[in-house]
């Protein structure tokens, strides 16, 4: 099953959250720790035994993406602008429907979280994968283990009676303030929403096209008028015309019937200074 799975890797961002080690012009996903690995060669790493990825990177950070990638194979849908996850999830499935038709799957990924263990993300994938079939949208959660606000949440119907690991989403919370955080802790059915999702690129599309129609539009020309160079597709300029709006807002909390697995590791999007303190000290960061 993995064999068949298109990683999408969302290599962007301003450098803001952890600055001065990430800068615009070199954001977190290129930052190295002491094994000399970026954080989007760890990313590249759980997509072991997957085809080969789609990278959605700004064409500023092409040669730092190409750096990281070395020989193996990939394809990079380069940005004019930043226009958040929803527009660059979406011009990768209209890229992909139109080079592998729309019943490919695609893993969407972050490329500047850690995890403990790399294998992780692909027996969550195992546990999804019965369900895409009926064109369901699967997203990965991790099991909360403190009353986080930097995070958003999902609410697990961990009462229902589905296929092991997986549980039917009831719902989609923002970052929460101290007590509606501790108030999920205790509760038990929520959990941290890690920014992964598994879908069929025609399923993306079908949502995109309903709820987003706008950006759906937008990726759809850049992605048909963009220009090939190097194993890069330059989005045309049209890419600017879509909102610039995070997938889970434009389309995760507008639909039904989504599916949740958890990731069985020790997870963090080191989006904070106290974040990354927690997962990997900041002095084993490098800048070079």
């Amino acid at each position: 099953m993995l064999h068949n799975v298109i990683p999408v890797i969302l290599c962007g961002g301003v450098g803001r959250r952890l600055w001065p080690l990430s800068t615009p012009r070199r954001p977190k996903p290129f930052l190295r720790d002491m094994s000399g690995q970026s954080l989007l060669q760890q990313t590249l790493d759980r997509a072991r035994g997957m085809k080969p990825p789609v990278i959605v990177c700004n064409e500023t950070h092409v040669d730092l993406v190409r750096r990281d990638v070395g020989a193996a194979p990939s394809t990079l849908l380069l940005e004019p602008c930043g226009r958040n996850t929803a527009p660059a999830i979406i011009a990768a499935a209209h890229h992909v429907q139109n080079d592998h038709g729309g019943d490919a799957v695609l893993l969407i990924m972050p490329s500047d979280h850690y995890m403990a263990d790399p294998t992780a993300v692909g027996r969550a994938v195992l546990n999804l994968w019965p369900h895409l079939d009926h064109n369901i949208v699967g997203v990965f959660g991790l099991r909360p283990t403190r009353a986080e606000t930097g995070y958003g949440y999902i609410q697990v119907d961990v009462g229902a009676h589905v296929r092991p690991g997986s549980h039917a989403v009831r719902s989609f919370v923002e970052k929460p303030d101290r007590v509606l955080a501790q108030t999920y802790l205790d509760q038990g059915c929520w959990w941290w929403n890690s920014g992964l999702f598994l879908a069929k690129a025609q399923t993306i599309l079908d949502h995109a096209q309903t709820h987003v129609p706008d950006a759906y539009a937008a990726t759809g020309r850049a992605v048909e008028r963009g220009i090939w160079d190097q194993r890069a597709l330059r989005l045309s300029a049209d890419f600017a015309d879509a909102p610039a709006v995070s997938f889970d807002r434009a389309v995760m909390e507008r639909i039904g019937g989504v599916r949740v697995a958890a990731l069985e590791t020790v997870w963090s999007d080191l989006g904070t200074w106290p974040a990354l303190a927690k997962n990997i000290c900041a002095k084993l960061f490098s800048t070079g």
